[in-house]
């Protein structure tokens, strides 16, 4: 995979072969790691993470089969492109058997400004949630219904009260942050001592912890699942980006790039297979300029057409 980073390349992906050798390295391996070196060398790719991090030993692959580590995934860039980089680690093994790279590259500009507050609807699915704003609202419109506020005011005024209450439960969501970053602080304890161990405990350890996460990231992706259905919902037959972004990928399959003509030449301006289609058009439908050709009268449209079983709408 590609990546171009205002104006930089970055090539990364899982290249299933080890630019670090072990001890024991077989001739196959060597030869095959000094064609990687050249070609990496040919095009003025640099290993970020072995340059940041040179003598360490690190790993991103996990063989279950053979009980091995290494390090697989990579992130190649130009000589020209590391001075953006600020740093690049390998986190821990988690919910797959790579662990995730990741490369930080100094910004180009300083963002600003905070996105604006969305609610989480996966709060009202809790009945503690519900019974309290159920309870608020109650006392709420009890004790501000007068004469002297309008409707308007006061059903304008309601959202206040509704959103405090969902922004004060919003800790949830903090708490679930805080524990996550323990069972990941608790998964790199753990996949360091299964490195270092290799026993069956190790693994049974590891692999329950990662089990953990999993059905805690289970939680955010039923609320981003839920919150992209509503979105595609919405905008589905509108006129937005979502359907801008859809058809202009299908224009760009549809896309003719080149025609034959009737004389059997190569067309490529648009304009000139425009003009293919139009005369073969042309010469389909207007039946009236061709006198050898048999005019085709209602008495001959509608029984081809009954003949054919289409479907009707009914009643």
């Amino acid at each position: 995979m590609q990546k171009s980073l205002a104006g930089r390349l970055v090539v990364c992906g899982d290249f299933n072969m080890s630019l670090d050798l072990p001890s024991r390295a077989s001739k196959r391996m060597r030869a095959a790691r000094t064609r990687y070196a050249n070609l990496l060398a040919a095009h003025q790719l640099f290993d970020v993470w072995r340059l940041l991090h040179p003598g360490e030993t690190g790993h991103s692959f996990f063989s279950t089969a053979h009980n091995v580590y290494s390090r697989i995934d990579y992130m190649f860039m130009k000589g020209d492109a590391l001075t953006q980089v600020r740093n690049y680690y390998i986190g821990p093994i988690t919910w797959s058997d790579h662990a995730p790279t990741i490369l930080c590259i100094a910004e180009a500009y300083d963002s600003c400004g905070r996105a604006p507050w969305r609610l989480n609807e996966s709060l009202l699915s809790r009945p503690e949630i519900r019974e309290e704003i159920q309870t608020a609202l109650s006392n709420y419109f009890r004790e501000n219904s007068s004469e002297e506020i309008s409707e308007g005011v006061l059903w304008q005024a309601h959202k206040a009260v509704v959103r405090g209450i969902l922004i004060k439960w919003a800790r949830l969501k903090k708490q679930r942050a805080d524990h996550r970053l323990s069972l990941l602080h608790q998964i790199t304890i753990a996949d360091e001592s299964h490195k270092r161990l290799r026993t069956e405990a190790s693994l049974s350890q590891i692999t329950d912890l990662r089990r953990q996460l999993i059905e805690l990231d289970k939680l955010d992706y039923t609320w981003v699942s839920r919150r992209l259905k509503a979105r595609c919902y919405i905008y589905s037959n509108k006129a937005s980006r979502m359907l801008a972004n859809k058809l202009k990928a299908k224009m760009g399959k549809a896309r003719i790039p080149q025609i034959l003509d009737g004389e059997g030449q190569l067309k490529h301006q648009p304009r000139q297979i425009a003009e293919c289609f139009a005369r073969y058009y042309a010469s389909l439908y207007n039946l009236s300029t061709e006198p050898d050709v048999h005019q085709p009268t209602l008495q001959d449209i509608f029984p081809f057409l009954n003949s054919l079983h289409l479907p009707q709408l009914s009643d």
